[in-house]
């Protein structure tokens, strides 16, 4: 037996009953109770010449054997327990990086458990392994601390566990480094469970190299295919130079406190990094990136301070096999901590390279699987900060693809997001069928939410089928939300069918601002295509919500069949207003040459509480030519059907609403099929509806139906039932103070076009609004010939082009009714309303009816039910009004073709006034006759030299009926040899009757005057006082107490002279007074002392007409100073 006498020093525990040792031993080298180094390995320790490694005694007879041969130590026997093997040194090191340490256990051994119960840290400088023959886990367990150096290497086909705790849990024993003589020795299985085991004064773990592992594949031992992992669990873990596993090795990372590391690479393995209490930095690049068919690892970092990453790559590819799935990717912090990524977060599936697109045969298609999933989470109130790419794609060049994986980004409480990178889910592929995009949320529950670049959940293809897009939501539970780039969902493809397109969600409490397109649609360029996504822009705490893109939700088909449109809808509650720049487009698209129907347009829906909405162009409108933004619900097709056209709906119910904008609800059919338009709601309860003044370009308001034939297919397409198009919807405007800038169409061409309905909450105004319901209209225009149909750079947009699109006359359909009324008095200048009666066939006009039960001022305004072609002419109602004032107005419902003249109604309780040119006309031309004028006022009054005319004349026919029985006609002159056109071209009032070769019509009157006299004309051209001031207990005070004429109104019984036969009362200065009574003398008298104008006169009393107080009929009338005129008493005081 060989010996030598050399130098031992064992270090024994202190502090914690420990002590130092130094004695000299005889060592015998097959006994191998220390290693026995060389003079330089002595001199290379510092200020020591003790031994690297020291075994303990704690073992017994147990304890481990060390042999050295050459640079290489062998670790062999120790304490077996079942397939455990147990090791105990009091120093463990490796100090030289050509020295390595093997641990050689037996077959049967799967866990090697090796502790340090001295006080050293463990220094590992050169290769740590296990013998390549096993695949046993190496176990190292130091509380003091572990520290690689920069050439460490380890060497180990099993996973290796290296912590700073003080024991290793087992069953429900420990295998203990702190206590020893505590510990057991078990054969069950040991657990990686160490966060109940690092102590406060636990020791770091440090790396200053790129600590790699040989590859257990390369290896080649038993278990080569199995994934192991490398674990290190330490009070704090730094990674100078990071980690290079390998294939199949996973990486976890636990620490109490701080985790700092550079890159990470875990061949196709999961990366684990855990901080109980700390933060985690990564400076580097992690990569779990997976070849061939394997998958690519996961990668999960949680940290209960901040967590800051710099990239991380997941990612599964081949050029040569299938593909298996993109890893997925999850960052967290639990105790307040941010999250910020300063690089790309890639988790894909890549099959194939752009050389295999021409290998496309059944034999070399290379599908890729399914992209990772990618979620950034904080629960207590910490940030997330994203300033580089997400992206979770499956991407095959010549096969098929998977699912593209989800992207959420959350905060709980008070985090805020900012997201200043490009985020993707896709599934594509150049020459297969793809699967559907991913979803991409962004949700923050107390904070605010930024995003400033694209997001982007799609599927598309080339040459396959693609599935649905991802849903997009951007969520601020109690914040705001502010959106600066584009948001697209999508489904496309050229050659096969395209599935739906995803949903776009934005909801805050607090404001929305979006600056950018939403985009969410279905396209195939030969195929079918699905139905657009549906876009929700809520804001639920009373903040406002302004958008300044056009928002898309489309279905189109350059070849085949489109799907529907998808709804648009934006909410807000309490004072929050909506204000949008640009367009809102739900429309269904179809352009196929030959085939092609179009399913629906989609629904768009405005809705604020006591908020305004505003819709404006994104640029200012400068040129009458110019439109501003629009609302487009429309479905067109070239060939085929066309479905209905989608509602419109805006209300306010406490604001105003301003649409500066084109609003069209379309069901379009170049060759085919429409079904029917959408219907178009706008309501401002408490408030006014103002469409476009700019230049007098008045917004549009469309909806249609449709369907035209070129001349090639026109005799085989009039006989056609499919060609038929269905009504057009219905327009309902309704407001509180006033309506005005509109141009509203309701149209049909081969069916009954829809209703239009104006109504005034209130007193309303209406001003500058044209209603037609049955004209020969352009309604907008689309290029078909346009290649491609949807351009790139405004995909799903119908493009404008030099050949409109004009809706002519119906063929079988009927006009819309219209409906304009109000719950108080009700003003229109400028309005415009056609209800023709233009179809080839015996369908009528429309009717018109105008309701309130105040005043009616219609000025400047035309309304006419005419008849065109072969139908009646419709009837115009004015009805329920107290007073009915026409000012340079013309009602018209006459009978140019073989139709009937209508009629007009006029029920005005107290008068009638025409002026400037007012008109009441339902004359008809060729053999048909005059129409019927019912006028159920008591006084119909004209202007004097007004032309101001009451005519139902006919050419063939009989002359129409003028029918007012209780109502004397004042500044009329009969006439009975004038036709229409002459009646017009005069200046004097007419009424007639006449027919030029049939019989005159009927007059039945109570009785007409002659022209009032020049005092009578100057007070009829001025305004009248208001019907608050002609209160029927009031009086008219003349200033200097004479009376220069007299007036009569009569009641029943003979007529007085007519008022040519004397002078109205003219007084330079004059109040309206109320009559004495009980309780309005004192305020009269005081009136009258004062010298009070009109309305001072009148509230001096503060006493309105009440019921039980008498009603006098006036009997003088007189012209104010202010130069309005009177009607009332005379005062008994004068």
């Amino acid at each position: 037996m060989t010996c030598k006498i050399t130098p031992f020093y064992r270090a024994a525990h202190t502090g914690k009953n420990r002590f130092t040792l130094l004695s000299l031993s005889i060592l015998f080298s097959s006994l191998a109770g220390g290693i026995t180094p060389s003079l330089a390995q002595v001199n290379a320790q510092t200020n020591t010449d003790e031994p690297p490694i020291v075994v303990d005694s704690t073992l017994g007879d147990e304890r481990s054997r060390l042999s050295t041969v050459g640079n290489r130590t062998n670790v062999t026997e120790g304490a077996q327990r079942g397939t455990n093997l147990f090791h105990s040194f009091e120093r463990f090191n490796i100090l030289d990086r050509q020295q390595s340490v093997y641990f050689m256990p037996d077959e049967n051994i799967e866990n090697i458990l090796t502790r340090v119960v001295g006080s050293d840290p463990s220094n590992i400088l050169g290769t740590l392994g296990v013998d390549r023959a096993s695949s046993a886990n190496l176990w190292l367990i130091n509380p003091n601390g572990i520290v690689f150096g920069e050439n460490a290497r380890l060497d180990i086909n099993g996973s290796f566990y290296a912590t700073t705790a003080s024991a290793i849990p087992m069953g429900t024993g420990t295998f203990n480094a702190v206590l020893p003589q505590n510990g057991q020795l078990l054969s069950v299985p040991p657990e990686a469970s160490f966060a109940n085991y690092l102590t406060a004064d636990a020791g770091e773990i440090v790396s200053r190299g790129r600590l790699s592992n040989r590859s257990a594949r390369a290896n080649g031992s038993a278990n080569s295919s199995a994934e192991t992992t490398l674990t290190l669990a330490g009070s704090s873990i730094t990674l100078e130079a990071g980690l290079n596993l390998g294939s199949d090795r996973a990486l976890s990372l636990f620490a109490n406190n701080n985790i700092e590391t550079q890159g990470l690479i875990a061949k196709g393995a999961n990366i684990d990094l855990t901080s109980a209490n700390g933060a985690i930095t990564v400076e580097g690049v992690i990569s779990t990136n997976a070849a061939g068919e394997a998958n690519a690892g996961n990668v999960e970092i949680s940290a209960a301070s901040d967590i800051e990453t710099n990239g991380i790559n997941a990612r599964a590819s081949s050029e040569e096999t299938n593909t298996g799935q993109g890893g997925d990717i999850t960052l967290s912090t639990t105790q307040g901590g941010n999250i910020r990524n300063r690089g790309n977060l890639n988790t894909e599936s890549l099959a194939g390279t752009d050389s295999s697109q021409t290998e496309n045969d059944d034999n070399n298609l290379l599908n890729a699987g399914n992209g990772g999933s990618i979620r950034l989470t904080t629960e207590a109130g910490g940030n997330i900060v994203n300033e580089g790419t997400l992206n979770s794609r499956s991407r095959s060049f010549n096969g098929n693809s998977s699912d593209g994986g989800d992207i959420t980004l959350t905060t709980q409480r008070r985090g805020d997001i900012i997201n200043e990178g490009v985020l993707r889910s896709q599934s594509d592929s150049d020459a297969g069928n793809t699967a559907n995009g991913g979803d991409i949320t962004l949700r923050t529950f107390q904070g605010n939410l930024l995003n400033q670049d694209a997001l982007r959940a799609s599927s598309d293809t080339n040459a396959g089928n693609a599935g649905n897009g991802g849903n997009i939501s951007l969520q601020a539970d109690r914040g705001s939300i502010t959106n600066e780039n584009d948001l697209a969902t999508q489904s496309s493809t050229d050659d096969g069918d395209a599935g739906n397109g995803g949903k776009i969600t934005l909801s805050a409490a607090g404001d929305i601002s979006n600056q950018r397109i939403l985009n969410t649609y279905s396209f195939s360029e030969a195929g079918t295509a699905q139905s657009g996504g549906d876009i929700s822009i809520e804001s639920t705490g009373g903040g406002s919500i302004t958008n300044r893109g056009t928002f898309r939700s489309l279905s189109a088909s350059n070849a085949g069949d489109a799907g529907n449109g998808g709804s648009i809808e934006m909410s807000t509650v309490a004072a929050g207003s909506i204000t949008h720049y640009g367009a809102l487009n739900a429309q269904a698209l179809a352009n196929g040459n030959v085939t092609g129907n179009a399913m629906a347009g989609g629904d768009v829906t405005l809705t604020t509480d006591d908020g305004d909405i505003v819709l404006a162009p994104l640029r200012p409108v400068t040129s009458a030519n110019e439109n501003g933004g629009s609302i487009n619900t429309r479905s067109v097709t070239r060939s085929g059907e066309a479905g209905n056209g989608g509602t419109i709906t805006v209300t306010s119910r406490g604001g105003n609403i301003v649409l500066n904008a084109y609003l069209d609800s379309k069901s379009y059919s170049l060759n085919g099929r429409s079904q029917s338009g959408g219907d178009i709601s706008v309501t401002a309860r408490a408030g006014s509806i103002t469409g476009n003044t700019i230049n007098n370009n008045q917004t549009n308001i469309v909806t249609s139906a449709v369907s035209t034939e070129n001349a090639s297919n026109l005799e085989a397409n009039a006989i056609s039932e499919r060609d038929r198009g269905r009504r057009s919807g219905n327009v309902r405007l309704t407001a509180r103070d006033s309506i005005s800038g509109f141009n509203i169409f309701t149209l049909a061409n081969q069916d009954d076009s829809g209703d239009v309905r104006l109504r005034g909450i209130g007193n309303l105004q209406v001003e500058n609004v044209q209603v037609i319901t049955n004209e020969e209209v352009i309604v907008g225009s689309f290029d078909f010939d346009e290649s491609p149909f949807f351009p790139s750079n405004s995909v799903g947009e119908a493009r404008d082009s030099d050949t409109a699109v004009t809706v002519n006359r119906p063929e079988t359909g009927a006009p819309g009714k219209v409906f304009i009324s109000s719950s108080g008095s009700l003003s229109a200048t400028n309005l415009f309303v056609s209800n023709n009666a233009n179809s080839d066939t015996e369908v009528g006009a429309g009717d018109v009816r105008i309701a309130s039960p105040g005043d009616i001022t219609l000025i400047d305004s035309l309304i006419e039910t005419d008849s065109v072609t072969a139908g009646d002419g419709g009837t115009i109602r004015i009805v329920d009004s107290q007073r009915v004032i026409l000012d340079n107005t013309a009602l018209r419902t006459g009978t140019d073709g073989a139709g009937r003249a209508g009629s007009i109604l006029v029920d005005g309780f107290d008068y009638l006034l025409l002026r400037n040119g007012s008109l009441l006309l339902a004359d008809a031309a060729a053999d048909e006759d005059g129409g019927t004028v019912r006028i159920g006022s008591s006084r119909v009054i004209a202007s004097p030299d007004g032309n101001n005319d009451i005519i139902t004349n006919a050419s063939s026919g009989d002359g129409g009926s003028i029918f007012s029985p209780n109502a004397t006609l004042y500044g009329f002159t009969l006439q009975s040899d004038s036709t229409t056109a002459q009646l017009r071209n005069s200046r004097s009032n007419d009424i007639s009757t006449r027919s030029e070769f049939g019989q005159d019509g009927s007059l039945e009157i109570n009785d007409i005057t002659e022209t009032p006299n020049q005092t009578e004309s100057e007070a009829l051209d001025d305004s009248f006082s208001t019907p608050e001031q002609l209160i029927s207990n009031s009086c008219i005070s003349p200033a200097n107490g004479s009376v220069a004429g007299s007036f009569t109104i009569p009641g029943t019984g003979d007529l007085p002279p007519t008022p040519a036969d004397s002078t109205a009362s003219v007084y330079a200065l004059g109040d309206v007074q109320t009559l004495p009574s009980e309780r309005t003398a004192d305020a009269h008298e005081t009136a009258i002392s004062s010298g009070n104008t009109l309305n001072n006169a009148v509230h001096a009393s503060k006493q309105d007409w009440e019921l039980g107080d008498p009603i006098v009929e006036p009997e003088s009338i007189a012209r104010l100073a202010d130069g309005r005129i009177a009607f009332g008493q005379s005062c008994s005081v004068l």
